[in-house]
Order: C-alpha cells, then structure tokens, then sequence
C-alpha cells in the first residue's frame, strides 16, 4: 500500500506491559546467622510470556548484597537462576532488614541478548516490579 508505514501499525514492545514473571520465592528469602562469611542463596525467575522480556535486580543495600546476574535479556519460557549473596557483617539485634527488587520490560524483538539498562528500559518505558524481602535471622 502506497504511504503505509509498518512501524505505525506495531508498537514500541517496550510501551506494552509486559507479562507476569515467575519468581520463586514469591516474597522473601531468610539469610541465618552466623554472617561471619558470605553467604549465597538463589532465586528463579522464569519467564512466563511470549514476548522477550529485559530484567533488571536491584539491592537496597549494595554495602551487605550482591546480586549475580545483576541484568539479563529472557526468551519467553527461559528460567534463570539469580544469586543473591549476603558479605560478612555484624549482626546485632534489631539490624534492619533489606530488599531486592526485579523489574521487567519488554525487550525489542530481534535484539541480542546483551544487557544494557539504559538501552532496554528507556525513559517512558511501561516497567513492572516485584520485591523480595530479604530478612536476617540472628
């Protein structure tokens, strides 16, 4: 058709919701002490949709919690393991407890899978976002 523009009729995938993530756990993850040595637990994140998605994982306390991979592009139906590393501290009763975030965009259809932040959530872009808290048990 003449004057037809094909990018007009698709949108952006990254202004489109994107679907559900399983994560597992759901809510939180329990790190036990002693904290006198890293620790590493994990957590699963699957992509339930069938678009690819970009995911991203924050940790409110980068002092005390790495987080490995810190981003990833998924296929729809790929599970990826994240580790989530509590470093040494000391523990003392009432230490506050800490959180790790995930969030999920839309990633552009045809793209590599290399993870850029910038890039794959860029400002405008519809992004979703689930918590995990992370407690310490002294």
């Amino acid at each position: 058709m003449p004057g037809f523009d094909a990018s007009a009729a698709s949108p952006n995938p990254q202004s489109i919701p994107p679907s559900d993530l399983k994560i597992q756990p759901t809510s939180k993850l329990v790190f036990n002490a002693p904290f006198e040595e890293k620790i590493t637990y994990s957590f699963k994140v699957t992509n339930t949709g069938g678009r690819r998605v970009a995911v991203s994982t924050k940790a409110s306390n980068t002092k005390r919690l790495e987080l490995d991979p810190s981003g990833r592009v998924m296929e729809p139906g790929e599970a990826v393991v994240w580790k989530v590393s509590c470093k040494p501290f000391d523990f003392a009763p009432g230490t506050g407890n800490d959180q790790v975030t995930i969030e999920w965009v839309n990633a552009p259809e045809g793209g590599g899978k290399q993870f850029n932040y910038e890039s794959l959530f860029p400002k405008g872009a519809t992004v979703r976002k689930q918590d995990i808290n992370i407690e310490y048990n002294g």
